[in-house]
This record gives C-alpha cells, sequence and structure tokens, in this order.
C-alpha cells in the first residue's frame, strides 16, 4: 500500500529466509482487537485504508495457519486475509469477540465442538478447536483468548477478573489432561491476558503441573522480550503453547513477532496488540522414520514368535496329556 511503512520481523526471521518449504508451516495467533466486516463500526473504527494496512500486516507474517481473536467471524476475517487462499474456522458463540482460525487452503481440517466450558457459561469467550493433518500425523489446536483484568495480579485475588481467570486455568488444565490422555499432540495459542513471567506468577506452572506425565509444556517465547510497539509492553500476553509431543515440530529460534512503527500506530487504526509466530517441520510430524519402522516391525516380530512359542508350548502339553489318558481309554 502506498506510504506503507515496511513491517520488521525480529532477527531471528532472518535466519529462515530462503528456508520456508513445503517442509515447514508457519503458525502464528493475532488479537486484532474488535475487528468488524463493515467499516466505521465497533469500538475500533477502521476505514479502507486500516483494513489495507492490517492486510499488509498478514502478509508480511505470511502464516499457514494464524489463531484469531476479537474478530466477528469470517467475513470479519475476510477483509485481512485473502479468502481464495484461506479458510475461517470460528467459533459459534453470537458475539463481535470470537476466537477462530484462518488456515491456509490445502491444509486438511476438521473443526471439532467450541471449548465452550470456557465460556464460563457464556459469560467469556469460547475456545476454538480445529485439528490439522500435517504430513501423516494430527496435530490439535486451540485458539484461546482468556479473562481481562487480572494480568498480574495473584490468581487468588478476591475480585472478579481473577476468579473468572482462575476458573477458566482449572478448565483448561481438563482440556489439556484430556489431549494428554488421548495421545493427540497439541498446541494453545491465542491471547491469554496474562503475565505469565511476573513475578509471583503461577499460572503457566499451574497449567504445566505434570500430573499427567510425560506432560511438559513449552513456550515459544522463552528468553524473547517483546518488540510491539517497540517493547512498550514489559511482557508478553499472546503465547503459543505446545506439549511435549508437539514441541518436537518445532523449528528452533524460528520465533518471529511484528514490530509496529510509531509513524504507522499513529496513522492507521491497527491493533493493541502484535502477531507472533513460529516455524513447525513438517518431516518431523509425517510419522516415523524408516529405522523407526524397521525397530517397531523388529518388535513385533520378537512378540508374534513368543506367542507362537507360547501356543507350541501349550499344544505340547495337550498332546502330553492325551498319551496319559490313553492306556485308560483303551480299557
Amino acid at each position: 500500500m502506498k506510504g506503507l511503512t515496511k513491517w520488521i520481523l525480529l532477527p531471528c526471521l532472518l535466519a529462515f529466509t530462503g528456508l520456508v518449504s513445503a517442509e515447514l508451516v508457519k503458525i502464528a495467533t493475532w488479537n486484532i482487537e474488535d475487528l468488524r466486516a463493515e467499516n466505521n463500526v465497533g469500538a475500533v473504527k477502521r476505514t479502507d485504508e486500516d483494513y489495507a494496512a492490517l492486510s499488509a500486516i498478514a502478509r508480511e507474517i505470511d502464516a499457514d495457519i494464524i489463531a484469531l481473536q476479537e474478530v466477528d467471524g469470517p467475513e470479519a476475517a475476510a477483509r485481512v486475509f485473502d479468502p481464495a487462499a484461506y479458510g475461517f474456522f470460528f467459533s459459534d458463540r453470537n458475539n463481535v469477540q470470537r476466537t477462530g482460525f484462518a488456515v491456509r487452503k490445502g491444509i486438511e481440517v476438521v473443526a471439532d465442538e467450541d471449548f465452550v466450558a470456557l465460556s464460563l457459561d457464556g459469560r467469556v469467550r469460547r475456545g476454538t478447536d480445529i485439528t490439522v493433518k500435517l504430513g501423516d500425523r494430527h496435530l490439535r489446536l486451540l485458539s484461546v483468548h482468556l479473562k481481562s483484568g487480572c494480568i498480574d495480579d495473584p490468581l487468588n485475588t478476591d475480585s472478579r477478573n481473577c476468579r473468572k481467570l482462575a476458573t477458566q486455568l482449572s478448565i483448561l488444565e481438563e482440556w489439556i489432561d484430556e489431549r494428554e490422555e488421548e495421545g493427540i499432540p497439541f498446541i494453545i495459542l491465542g491471547d491469554f491476558n496474562r503475565r505469565f513471567d511476573a513475578q509471583g506468577e503461577g499460572f503457566f506452572s499451574e497449567m504445566d503441573d505434570g500430573e499427567l506425565p510425560p506432560l511438559d509444556l513449552v513456550r515459544a517465547i522463552e528468553g524473547r522480550d517483546p518488540a510491539c510497539r517497540g517493547g512498550q509492553a514489559p511482557l508478553y500476553i499472546d503465547y503459543i503453547v505446545f506439549d511435549e509431543q508437539a514441541a518436537d515440530f518445532l523449528v528452533p529460534d524460528s520465533f518471529e513477532q511484528v514490530q509496529i512503527s510509531e509513524e504507522d500506530d499513529a496513522r492507521f487504526a491497527l491493533s493493541d496488540q502484535c502477531p507472533i509466530a513460529v516455524l513447525l517441520d513438517v518431516v518431523s510430524a509425517a510419522g516415523p522414520t524408516a529405522e523407526e519402522e524397521a525397530e517397531t516391525a523388529e518388535e513385533k516380530a520378537e512378540q508374534l514368535v513368543e506367542e507362537i512359542r507360547a501356543l507350541v508350548r501349550q499344544t505340547n502339553e495337550k498332546v502330553e496329556e492325551l498319551h496319559r489318558m490313553l492306556p485308560a481309554l483303551r480299557d
């Protein structure tokens, strides 16, 4: 778009310039702040120029799968993401602040049921739950936007917002435990409205309690400072969280965050949060290697041999028993 300052990504993106291929899938999360389908509607009133600026950010990130928050459904998403390139999946909650996904066409997607329990009887936002197929592996993805107003207060603070967030944490733990029992790798993406690295913070450690081993959650942003709007926010509230299986697909040091210039922030109605993204190695998601398959086949063959030996022993025992019974039968 003419006059639009070029969006800048964190330096770690440069290490992967030219590496993006069919074997790498980029996933991202972005709270676009009250995104509507119509111009000049809602809390953040936008013109065609504003939507074009948001689209420029989307093209710069160029993610294959984007978890979305505060987007009023597919028509609003299509103002930012090319509907010819992406399919849209949103929660059924009748509210302008929906969670959802934009998924590049060609990726196999199953829309799971909304994570309704997270909405606390409809009072806050649902989670959007989808399953995608990457290579020969299925990956469960959950887009969340948790309760605001308890960004770094202790979770046991006696306030309505903190009580709701603490309840959502318990519900989220149950979802995590269910996925762990199923053995399906998963990633939770979105706006947690919580600074995991605040002093005395207990949200992430509670979510990562490991009650069902070998559960060990991994955050893609660990060790990296926020860069959005020159790092005005001291800590992240948006995260991409992997379970132990899904973390095997994460490309090291592939984390990106858009930096919005002060000039563009003043000129356009954009969003109060910046998208973050990482790369997944689809080869790692494509199933066992030939060596692993050979080892599995060998183990199955050994198990089959043991079963045959057991059957032979049982048959021999029956034959011996029959021989002992023959004299009595002859009499």
